[in-house]
């Protein structure tokens, strides 16, 4: 019987208990959801259209070598400043955005798709793929063939080496997240084009896609239409990546000099308790009557003062050390600050 009521508290407890921790643990991942959002700055004076372009997949020419835009940049200016847009992608379509992105800039982008005003479906996720120009072109040119249904066959049948001079990639084979209905991701990049750029001047070489996708495309795990339009906020936020690194290694610096004075601190604390320790041996040494102890007194304070004058060396030799990494420190702090 006691056996039983113990059973039947134990299963009260879990029940009263579960909701609590469910609670606390769905807390939790919204608190560290939030803590990844872009924070954008938006400045009214500055247009966005100046660096951004809104492209529809089904514009232009069936084979984008015949479109107007091939090849050729189609974004304005380079992308230095954060901004909010809003965009519709059509079911079954997808939506683009054209940036020039720069070299020496992390991008962190936020995405999120909701229904239209008027939609039928309570279903609002997406695929998001950021990619180069040269992806888009063949991006645009699978939707226009997206009737032919064993292209994502042939496709596979490729090996993932060579695939990319067949079809499209994300941009360094990553940037592609699928039945997303909020994604944050950042990009950095390294390098402004490439050597064939100056080579045949083409200027379309910084130009990245952000796509929104809401069609079956040829990638295994992309999630496919929703059966109806979605509407879609993007919030880019901009942050030069020089600033980044010079933030970063002003707090090294700062981290080191902290480290190097609390070791400083440390030794001139230990020196000035030997002190405090042969003062008080000085004064039982007076007080000590007999010769022996007078010559056992002596000794140790000898060794003492021998001890405190090595302990001294080291920590002058420290303090050198740690004013001259200091002065460096501040030498360096100010060049990164300018």
């Amino acid at each position: 019987m006691k056996n039983k009521s113990s059973f039947f508290a134990i299963i009260t407890n879990i029940i009263i208990i579960l909701p609590i921790v469910i609670f606390i643990t769905n807390s939790t991942i919204t608190s560290v959801d939030a803590a990844i959002d872009c924070e954008v700055s938006i400045d009214s004076s500055w247009n966005v259209e100046e660096a951004v372009t809104m492209h529809n997949v089904d514009s232009g020419s069936n084979m984008p070598i015949f479109d107007e835009s091939f090849g050729f940049s189609e974004s304005k200016a380079s992308l230095k400043q954060d901004f909010a847009y809003e965009v519709v992608i059509e079911n079954g379509g997808a939506t683009a955005i054209s940036m020039k992105l720069m070299a020496g800039y992390k991008y962190n982008f936020c995405i999120t798709f909701s229904p239209t005003l008027n939609s039928n479906s309570t279903i609002a996720k997406g695929d998001v793929y950021l990619m180069t120009k040269s992806n888009w072109d063949s991006y645009k040119t699978e939707y226009n063939n997206r009737e032919w249904e064993d292209m994502a066959q042939y496709i596979e049948e490729i090996p993932v080496e060579w695939r990319d001079m067949f079809t499209w990639v994300p941009f360094r084979d990553v940037h592609a997240y699928e039945g997303e209905k909020y994604k944050q991701f950042s990009v950095g990049i390294d390098s402004t084009g490439s050597s064939w750029t100056s080579i045949f001047g083409d200027e379309s070489a910084n130009d990245y896609y952000l796509v929104l996708d809401g069609w079956d495309n040829s990638r295994p795990n992309d999630f496919g239409s929703i059966g109806d339009d979605m509407n879609a906020e993007i919030l880019v936020e901009v942050e030069e990546r020089l600033s980044t690194l010079r933030e970063e290694r002003s707090k090294h610096i700062e981290r080191s000099v902290q480290e190097k004075q609390t070791k400083l601190d440390e030794l001139t604390a230990a020196k000035e308790k030997q002190a405090a320790e042969l003062e008080e041996l000085t004064t039982k040494l007076a007080s000590i009557q007999s010769e022996e102890g007078q010559r056992e007194g002596r000794e140790a304070k000898q060794a003492a003062i021998a001890e405190i004058a090595a302990q001294e060396q080291v920590i002058q030799a420290e303090k050198a050390s740690i004013q001259s990494d200091i002065e460096e420190a501040a030498l360096t702090l100010r060049r990164l600050r300018v």
